[in-house]
């Protein structure tokens, strides 16, 4: 699997954050779809498996990409044994989908 920050096709992503060689996950990416799927080691030094797959986008890729870096870095920030919920994620407010309906 790619290593944020570190090689294959996350090489470049996630870089200089929390989640940068704590992220290993497969990317794969469609004229509309794309998805990022793997697993993340916490601060609390526990690993979370995930999956993010986004459908039918109209912008352009990067926006997409900054989103699921943006979940992969949360994840990865998550301190104590509180819920998915509760953390991180919470905190990453609403996307900007504009354009993507």
């Amino acid at each position: 699997m790619a290593v944020a920050g570190g090689s294959g096709t996350l090489h470049d992503r996630m870089r200089d954050s929390e989640a940068e060689h704590h992220l290993r996950a497969k990317t794969g990416t469609l004229s509309t779809a794309s998805a990022l799927s793997g697993y993340v080691t916490t601060r609390r030094g526990e690993d979370l498996a995930f999956s993010i797959i986004v459908n039918h986008y109209k912008q352009g890729i990067e926006s997409v990409l900054r989103v699921q870096d943006a979940i992969g870095v949360a994840l990865a920030q998550i301190e104590g044994p509180r819920s998915l919920v509760d953390a991180r994620v919470s905190e990453l407010g609403e996307p900007d989908v504009a354009g993507w309906q």
